[in-house]
């Protein structure tokens, strides 16, 4: 298997792929870093707190950095409530059908409310 990386750019200019085992994701710390703080000053700037969405980027290695600068994590569903529980420690936030006093299982769903009736010659889409 083969290392191979997205575009060349000053992020990754210096990085030696043939020191980089595959596979791997490799995340640059500094750049990591220095986008927190550009969200901590919009936490600032707009009194509000920011989460981090585990759907777009649940690489908890980087928790402990990430947990320095926001305030805790949404979560879409059980397994992810609980990696945030684990590994960020902070708030978490979750998607409707979860409950939270059984971490270990969903709630169960709540059926969907029933259709409304159609008047006579409309159709659904």
């Amino acid at each position: 298997m083969s290392t191979v990386a997205g575009p060349v750019h000053e992020v990754c200019s210096s990085l030696d792929l043939s020191r980089v085992p595959a596979p791997a994701f490799v995340v640059d710390l500094s750049r990591l870093r220095k986008n927190l703080k550009h969200l901590a000053a919009v936490k600032a700037a707009a009194g509000c707190r920011i989460l981090l969405a585990q759907k777009g980027f649940s690489m908890w290695a980087t928790y402990p950095l990430i947990r320095q600068y926001l305030d805790g994590t949404c979560s879409s569903g059980p397994w992810e409530a609980m990696l945030a529980r684990e590994k960020f420690g902070k708030e978490i936030h979750v998607g409707q059908g979860f409950n939270s006093a059984k971490a270990s299982s969903p709630a169960p769903a709540t059926p969907p409310p029933p259709p409304t009736p159609q008047r006579s010659g409309e159709r659904s889409l």
